[in-house]
């Protein structure tokens, strides 16, 4: 089983394959015009366009991406395989019914399809996730997007609110004093 690995080149280059792939995957959140370009995007597809896809294989040269981080399986696998370079992978992280691809798109390129939940991580996995998130908060290289406060008060409202369209980055909870 895949371990996460503690930061060294090897994780620098793979940071920054992620981050030429993520260059073609985010999107805006409604109400939040800019946000993927303010965040460092060079490109930004829209998914609620019918023709988003497509723009993928043009951004990429006709090469394709090689990973996606699909939160969606249900509605997007099938066709995250088709837009995948050789040798990619799709990481699942999230799914809401039952899926079915070809998986011919898959074998013609050599394509691996990963499911993961935070669930299944050790107590030595959480730990090591905990120093790099601290370790990228301070560096700066994670700049998490604050979309919303609210009163701790609120916090059985809160629930609701993330899940409300046009929600985006991360929803605070504030203590009252």
């Amino acid at each position: 089983m895949p371990r996460l690995l503690p930061r060294s080149a090897v994780t620098d280059h793979l940071e920054q394959e992620l981050l030429r792939a993520d260059d073609v995957q985010p999107h805006d959140r409604l109400g939040q015009p800019g946000l993927p370009r303010a965040q460092g995007a060079h490109e930004v597809l829209n998914h609620t366009e019918a023709d988003y896809m497509s723009k993928v294989m043009a951004l990429t040269g006709g090469r394709g991406v090689d990973v996606v981080l699909e939160m969606l399986a249900n509605v997007n696998l099938d066709r995250d395989l088709e837009v995948l370079a050789l040798r990619g992978r799709v990481m699942v992280v999230g799914n809401r019914g039952r899926v079915e691809i070809d998986p011919r798109k898959m074998m013609g390129k050599d394509g691996t399809i990963l499911g993961m939940t935070m669930f299944n991580a050790t107590p030595e996995d959480l730990r090591m996730m905990h120093a790099a998130i601290v370790a990228g908060l301070e560096n700066g290289t994670l700049k998490p997007v604050i979309g919303r406060e609210m009163p701790l008060a609120q916090a059985v409202q809160s629930h609701g609110a993330v899940m409300e369209s046009g929600a985006y980055g991360k929803l605070v909870l504030i203590p009252e004093a």
